[in-house]
């Protein structure tokens, strides 16, 4: 599972989205589940930004504080789980999702 942190008011987090959603285009659904969670305040707008620009992968406003290990002080943070549901992987700040290495990485895990 990639469990991803963002914000449309972080330009890092807006300049990674679209490497994001090309990533999620590329992983099976049923093996690899993309949880992206937004900490902005107004939903609304964050959702006709993302409608905008035409990203489809899953985002989630959450009702309140954030349980670890998702509770990083920074944004764009990536916390990737193993079937297990342990932490396989994590990432605070920017990073390019859509390269083949991250993407065999998720594949690995996700057998």
């Amino acid at each position: 599972m990639h469990h991803h942190r963002l914000a449309s008011w972080c330009p890092p987090c807006v300049a990674e989205m679209p490497g994001i959603q090309a990533l999620y285009k590329k992983m099976d659904p049923e093996k690899v589940a993309f949880v992206m969670i937004s900490l902005d305040e107004n939903p609304a707008r964050a959702r006709a930004m993302l409608k905008r620009k035409g990203y489809t992968f899953p985002v989630y406003f959450p009702a309140g504080p954030l349980v670890p290990p998702f509770n990083s002080n920074s944004i764009p943070s990536t916390v990737i789980l193993g079937p297990n549901g342990e932490v396989a992987a994590r990432h605070d700040g920017m990073a390019d999702y859509d390269t083949p290495e991250f993407k065999a990485a998720l594949e690995q895990l996700a057998r």
